[in-house]
């Protein structure tokens, strides 16, 4: 070996050492785009694991099924519909107490309304098991209008009454026998539910079935997964997982009267009449979950693939070809907005069918000035009938109207009115309460003046809502100017 050659080696190992010794060097590694193949989470495939209310609300509809007997409720795949199953296994792995967590899940949107009542309760109780009660609550107020000098033109929101004679609350509206059941409008809603869960699930077939055949294995997965948990979720519309039980009531038909006000900012007041045994039967009735070998299987398989389902969203979106993610993310955006059209559809055919099974009656009185102006038409007004009518809830003991003597008259005059529609009766009744209200004399102090006026606008909110029927208007007007002429005669 040549001097030069062993000098070359030496230099090269004296070189490989340095390098060795610093920081930096060969060492970095120069800078490649990711390529397709790397297993990363895509922002688009979090949006089928969001918080969703309405995805929770959907799957407590699809567990209890309260509509059975007229339709299936289907449980789409729409955003965050995946996330529901995920907490309700979590519920089960952490449970430590007596509730059932399919219960729980039923009871996520749960509503309890405060009342004031001539029966022992509190609260009712406004779950999916008698969703149509929500349509009640929540009624459409009446708008303000204000006249340029500042007058009220019609009534305040919060004057609004709403009333419903409910019966059978947490019974199934009507079953599939009924004549109403196969009027047009329900026929029609009913069918497009049904066919908006078969497309659902021919979405998901199609994508499993092409990402079968162009062998993406990452799309076949999703789809799959997706594809099981619609079929149990299909399988579990035929049956009903979640019932409501209630204990024995005794009978009683003694009528009852529950009042709702609602918060300040909506305004209004929600009254409920019903039999006794209606009532208690409504505020004592829960929830409870069919533990039966059928109802177990169905719902662990549901948990387990909607589990899968979640956790391959995020696993497998990234990976899947463009074409499948497009296809993925439109079952998501379809079944969102599909839920919001079937919501409408079921309550639509729930308010249609309560009604012609008389499981209730609503009557939403608008446009009233005053509070007496709205518990007057609640109790004379024709529109309301004697299934709805407030002849007999005490405002006062409810402590709903103040205990004073013009109000407690008040309320002895509508009974009076209400038990008699003779001309005669109507007209002596309302001269009773003006001359037991009525402070006579020409040094009247002001509450003395406020008083009156007062009872005078009670007598003729009277005789505006007596004019809705004309029966009694004629004797009555006659009887009440006779009566104004001997009352100004004494001041």
């Amino acid at each position: 070996m040549t001097p030069i050659s062993k000098e070359c080696i030496i230099l090269s190992i004296l070189f490989q050492v340095t390098e060795a010794k610093l920081p930096f060097g060969s060492s970095i590694n120069p800078p490649v785009l990711r390529r397709s193949s790397d297993i990363t989470f895509d922002p688009l495939g979090v949006a089928a694991v969001l918080g969703n209310p309405r995805a929770d609300l959907s799957a407590a509809r699809l567990y209890v099924q309260s509509d059975r007997k007229i339709f299936r409720w289907p449980h789409t795949t729409m955003v965050g519909g995946a996330l529901t199953p995920v907490k309700t296994l979590v519920d089960h792995l952490a449970q430590h107490d007596s509730i059932h967590p399919a219960v729980s899940m039923c009871t996520r949107d749960e509503t309890m309304i405060p009342i004031r009542s001539n029966t022992v309760f509190k609260e009712l109780r406004v779950n999916v098991g008698n969703l149509w009660l929500r349509d009640v609550i929540n009624f459409k107020p009446s708008k303000e209008e204000v006249a340029d000098n500042g007058d009220k033109m019609t009534g305040w929101p919060g004057n609004d009454i709403a009333i419903a004679y409910v019966s059978r609350v947490f019974e199934p509206p009507a079953s599939s026998s009924d004549p109403q059941s196969s009027s047009p409008m329900v026929t029609i809603r009913k069918h497009l539910i049904t066919m908006t869960g078969v497309l659902t699930g021919l979405l998901l077939s199609t994508g499993a079935c092409f990402s079968i055949l162009t062998g993406d294995v990452w799309g076949a997965v999703l789809f799959v997964f997706y594809l099981s948990h619609w079929t149990v979720s299909t399988m579990i519309s035929y049956t009903q997982l979640v019932t409501t039980t209630c204990p024995e009531i005794r009978p009683d038909e003694t009528i009852r009267f529950a009042v709702y006000e609602r918060p300040v900012g909506i305004g209004g007041t929600v009254v409920f009449k019903g039999a006794q045994q209606d009532l208690e039967r409504w505020a004592r009735t829960t929830l409870q979950f069919r533990n039966t070998t059928l109802a177990s299987t169905l719902h662990w398989a549901w948990l387990v693939t909607g589990t899968l389902s979640a956790i391959s969203s995020i696993a497998c979106m990234v990976n899947m070809s463009g074409k499948f993610q497009l296809v993925f993310l439109g079952v998501l955006a379809y079944s969102s907005l599909a839920e919001l059209w079937l919501t409408q559809s079921a309550r639509a055919i729930q308010r249609k069918l309560s009604e012609s099974k008389h499981v209730s009656r609503v009557v939403v009185l608008r446009g009233n000035q005053t509070r007496t102006k709205a518990i007057i038409r609640g109790t004379l007004s024709p529109e309301v009938g004697e299934s709805c009518s407030l002849a007999n809830l005490d405002w006062i003991g409810l402590s709903l109207l103040p205990k004073t003597p013009i109000f407690v008259g008040m309320q002895d005059m509508l009974r009076a009115i209400s038990a008699s529609a003779e001309p005669n009766e109507v007209a002596t009744a309302v001269i009773a309460f003006r001359q037991s209200c009525y402070n006579h004399g020409t040094l009247l102090d002001e509450k003395q003046r406020n008083d009156n006026q007062l009872v005078d606008r009670i007598v003729r909110e009277v005789e505006e809502t007596l004019k809705e029927g004309h029966s009694v208007l004629p004797t009555v007007t006659e009887k009440l100017f006779k009566h104004n002429q001997a009352i100004l005669s004494l001041a």
